[in-house]
């Protein structure tokens, strides 16, 4: 009751600004990760796999592949929430209960779900594939260094000052760049392997599987937990975008 309270106290229309602000300053670095790792998937299996190995070489690389980026993409994801999380809230229970719980979810969402859904929509025969539970003890690890990371980075000053903002948008662009990657990997992994022949569906539901689950971890999740939590605000958002808090 008593964090309901203070919740409400926040004038909504604030609240819907500056997530509105968050959404449209963090969508362009979207959109980039999504054509970034197309160009960087398509270089990486047309040099490795079309020229360098047979077809089932190919498609065992691909799985490794695709492993390997979900777990940086939760690494990144769970530095990010606690980032933006600090910037509204000085909570550290909370922003360890955020980097926690946040991002398995959201990234399984983003490399998994949405690419099974979208190559089946597209007509492709796609298996299901979930190691969230599975290999647990693989990303948890990477959950815990992310937090580290996170806690760490917006608790100190670097060169003299630079704001926690910078960190968690420059974690943000790399999080949704390993998102886009592990997404499109996974349809290339699970049936979608001639991928390049439908590029606009393929970057239509890259976009939306990188956009709004990372946008949902990394923005509109934390902030509200933060504000929920309760405890002082740490930064001014629309200042930090200025330039005028340094950290």
């Amino acid at each position: 009751m008593q964090h309901g309270s203070r919740f409400a106290k926040k004038p909504a229309n604030g609240r819907l600004k500056t997530l509105f602000d968050e959404v449209v300053h963090h969508l362009p670095y979207g959109i980039t990760a999504v054509v970034v790792s197309m160009l960087g998937v398509w270089l990486f299996f047309n040099d490795s796999c079309i020229e360098n190995c047979c077809q089932h070489s190919c498609h065992l690389s691909s799985i490794s592949l695709f492993h390997i980026l979900h777990y940086a993409h939760t690494f990144f994801a769970s530095v990010t929430a606690v980032l933006t999380f600090r910037r509204y809230s000085k909570s550290t229970v909370g922003a360890v209960l955020v980097g926690t719980f946040v991002p398995p979810l959201f990234c399984t969402l983003s490399d998994v779900i949405f690419p099974y859904v979208g190559g089946t929509i597209m007509g492709v025969d796609m298996k299901f594939h979930i190691c969230v539970i599975q290999n647990f003890d693989l990303i948890l690890p990477l959950i815990v260094l992310g937090i580290v990371l996170g806690l760490f980075l917006s608790s100190h000053k670097f060169n003299g000052g630079i704001s926690v903002v910078r960190f968690a948008l420059g974690s943000h662009f790399l999080h949704e760049l390993v998102s886009a990657a592990a997404s499109l990997v996974y349809l290339i992994s699970f049936g979608c392997a001639d991928w390049w022949g439908q590029p606009v569906s393929v970057f239509i539901l890259l976009t939306a599987a990188v956009v709004l689950p990372c946008m949902l971890s990394d923005v509109v999740v934390p902030i509200f937990c933060a504000w929920w939590s309760g405890k002082k605000t740490l930064h001014c958002s629309r200042c930090e975008y200025h330039g005028c808090n340094k950290r």
